[in-house]
Formats: C-alpha cells, sequence, structure tokens
C-alpha cells in the first residue's frame, strides 16, 4: 500500500483548479443570472414570472428521468474508462434523447388531463422543448468532467449564460413575453449543443457509438443518484403544485423570486463537487491512500473556503 501511495500523485492541485474555474464561472454568471431573472420578472410580472417557474420546475421534474442521474454516471465512468468515452457518451445520448422526445408528448398530455389550461400547456411544451437540447450539451459536458476538461466546461457555461442574456434580455423589452422569453432560450440552447458536439472532435473525443449493454449499465448505475436527486426535488415541485392549486399567481411569481436568489449560495458547493467527483471515482479504483487523502482535503476546502463564501 505504502507503494501504491509513493507511485500515485497527489491530485489535490487538479482538483483546486478544477474547483477555482467552476466557483470562477459561477461567480462571473451570478450576476448575469440575476440580471436575466429581474428583467423577467419586471416584464412579466409576479404572475406571468410564478407561470415561468411552475413550468421550469415541472420540466426539472421530468428531466431528472429523462438524464437518470448521468451527471454523475457519466463523468464517473469516462474518469475510470477513458477509453470506453465514445460508446459511454453515444449511449446516454440516445437514452436522453429518446426518453426526452417521449416527454415532450406525454407531459403536455398529462397537464390537459389533470386540468391546466391551454396556455400553461404551451408554456410547458416550450420549457420541455428548450431542456431537450440543454440535455444534450449537459451530456458532453458531463462526459468532458471525466476528462477533467473543466476549462471548456467553465467557458461553455459562462459563454450560454452570456448568450441567453444577450438575447433574451432583448426579447423580453421588445415585447415577446413569457412564450417568446422561452423561445430564446431554447434556440440558445439549441446553438449551444451544435456548438458543443461540432467540439468534441477537437477535445480527442472519439466517436460516437451505441450499445445496449452500456445503456443498460447507466440506467443501473444511475438508479441511486435518481432515487438522491429526487428526495432533493420533490418539495419544490410539490410546492409549485399546492401554490398553482390553493394560491394566488402573484404568489407563486414572489415565491419564484426567492427561490431564484436562495440558489446562488449553493453554486460553490456545486462546484467543488463537480470538479471532485470525476477524480475521486478514479482514485478508488487506482488508489485507496489516494483516495482517502484527497477526500479528506477536499472536505477540509469544503468548510474553510466554500461554506464562508456561500455565506
Amino acid at each position: 500500500m505504502a507503494g501504491e501511495s509513493a507511485s500515485q500523485p497527489m491530485p489535490t492541485h487538479r482538483v483546486l483548479r478544477s474547483a477555482t474555474l467552476l466557483v470562477l464561472a459561477q461567480i462571473i454568471c451570478a450576476p448575469v443570472l440575476i440580471l436575466v431573472n429581474a428583467v423577467g420578472a419586471r416584464v412579466l410580472g409576479a404572475a406571468g414570472f410564478g407561470l415561468y417557474y411552475q413550468a421550469m420546475t415541472f420540466a426539472s421534474f421530468v428531466f431528472l428521468f429523462v438524464e437518470w442521474g448521468q451527471a454523475s454516471t457519466l463523468p464517473g465512468g469516462v474518469a475510470t474508462d477513458l477509453g470506453g468515452i465514445g460508446e459511454l457518451l453515444g449511449s446516454g445520448l440516445v437514452f436522453r434523447v429518446a426518453t426526452a422526445a417521449v416527454a415532450c408528448v406525454a407531459v403536455p398530455v398529462v397537464c390537459i388531463l389533470v386540468g391546466y389550461d391551454r396556455a400553461f400547456v404551451a408554456v410547458v411544451a416550450l420549457a420541455l422543448l428548450a431542456g431537450m437540447f440543454g440535455t444534450i450539451s449537459g451530456a458532453c459536458l458531463d462526459a468532458l468532467r471525466g476528462l477533467e476538461r473543466t476549462d471548456f466546461v467553465s467557458w461553455c457555461y459562462v459563454g450560454w449564460q452570456l448568450l441567453s442574456a444577450a438575447v433574451v434580455v432583448p426579447t423580453l423589452l421588445l415585447g415577446g413575453g413569457l412564450r417568446g422569453m422561452l423561445i430564446a432560450q431554447g434556440a440558445c440552447a439549441a446553438c449551444g449543443a451544435a456548438f458543443v458536439l461540432r467540439m468534441l472532435p477537437r477535445l480527442h473525443v472519439p466517436g460516437l457509438s451505441v450499445r445496449w449493454s452500456v445503456v443498460q449499465r447507466l440506467f443501473r448505475a444511475g438508479r441511486p443518484f435518481v432515487i438522491f436527486s429526487l428526495v432533493l426535488l420533490l418539495q419544490p415541485t410539490v410546492d409549485a403544485v399546492m401554490l398553482s392549486w390553493f394560491a394566488p399567481p402573484e404568489t407563486m411569481g414572489w415565491y419564484a423570486a426567492a427561490r431564484k436568489l436562495v440558489g446562488v449560495a449553493t453554486y460553490p458547493a456545486a462546484a467543488l463537487v463537480a470538479a471532485l467527483y470525476p477524480i475521486l471515482c478514479r482514485l478508488r479504483m487506482e488508489s485507496t491512500a489516494a483516495f482517502e487523502a484527497t477526500a479528506s482535503q477536499s472536505l477540509y476546502a469544503v468548510m474553510v473556503v466554500v461554506v464562508p463564501l456561500a455565506l
């Protein structure tokens, strides 16, 4: 074990570099997100912004099952099997696109059956369509995190937020309304997906392929992550449903604004986890000593750096 530990250099500097890049990206984008949400809330009003939040909450809940924990299983799988990235990413993309296509048809039908009006159904459909493009680029970026290319992931995140702000804010100010806002976001998501897919060969990602056994492996590996994410997302989803049934539309808008602001505080911790996870997956396979040391030092970094920054 001593020889194993000595032969494996501590990757702490890589963890800190990756986390720093992601945190910086979040810091740059936080004012942009607040600006877009502020303009949206001002232009749409409390009722319109609440409707937007409700649709996005429903879409997030649905895409929890579309992505099936791949935000963790893809980078973990790539980190432990670099040669299999083509099959992992290709299989993950096929799974996401197929389930997202089903969701885009089934969810609006369910909303109609439970009594939501056609205006809300149209908003949900647009949110789901934008989510489909977003999950395509998300799968690629998840795989690249497994390659520890957080530099590219960070720049993509910053670029998408700036593009979204440059398109969405004028759309709102010119009177595009809620549907125009969602169409603009969907167009930006489509551009982001096309860009990331085009960049994969330049990032040394081999040709994508699909294998049923890999799809099954991703499905099995994703189940615990789905359950964990479901626990986290269930409460805001239930809140959105209850408010839509029993509270005035303006109440949903004020609740949405509060949720958006509170969410900013979780960015530093999320960035550290995103940077750390693929490295820990690889170290768990290669060196137990390096795995334990890196995990311990990262927990220390969370307490000393991330928690005060969030506060």
